[in-house]
């Protein structure tokens, strides 16, 4: 691994463990810069811009013809990027993930099987400072601590706890698993079942 490969890989951890700071956002933009990244270094930079911008919104400003003007011009660069981030795999996420967006720079949430997140969540955690989780469920059953369980998963309000709930019908047993009982790096990710 090269030098600018370890310190973009410590970087991207840093973002991954604070997502919401915009400034490790920015500083990874400045190392990709470094590396020789320099679309992937302007599309973080543009995204933080717009969400920034979304964030203070229009409402009475006096530079809001200027405002709007610059935003348009942000999005325009935007769609530009987001050509060269397919074409480039910008995102680097596996298969089992099916859809994905961006957010500041960042995949932001991810469309995945409740099957693949069990099995793959250290690693897509790594991969990007996620914030939403789509779950599909059109699979119901999922091979699973050895052997073949069926799962159901459930948001249980009024937090949004997401819940998944497997049996095995061999064993007859019911297991219970919540996010915060996996690991604590679940706890900022807002689940979805569509």
């Amino acid at each position: 691994m090269r030098i600018a490969d370890e310190r973009l890989a410590g970087l991207l951890k840093a973002v991954v463990l604070e997502p919401a700071d915009d400034a490790r956002r920015l500083v990874y933009a400045d190392a990709l810069d470094d590396a020789g990244c320099e679309a992937r270094a302007e599309f973080v930079r543009v995204q933080v811009d717009m969400a920034t911008m979304q964030e203070a919104g229009i409402q009475e400003r006096a530079d809001a013809e200027a405002f709007l003007a610059g935003y348009e011009r942000l999005l325009g660069r935007e769609r530009q990027l987001l050509d060269v981030a397919a074409a480039e795999n910008w995102a680097g996420l596996p298969g089992y993930v099916l859809e994905w967006t961006w957010r500041r720079g960042f995949v932001d949430a991810v469309r995945t099987s409740p099957a693949d997140w069990l099995d793959h969540w250290a690693a897509l955690l790594e991969l990007a400072p996620l914030l939403t989780t789509v779950l599909l469920t059109e699979n119901p059953s999922v091979t699973y601590f050895g052997g073949k369980w069926t799962w159901q998963a459930s948001l249980l309000p009024p937090g949004g706890e997401l819940r998944f709930t497997l049996g095995n019908a061999v064993v007859g047993k019911q297991l219970f698993l919540a996010g915060k009982m996996f690991d604590d790096a679940w706890s900022h990710i807002r689940f979805v079942l569509p």
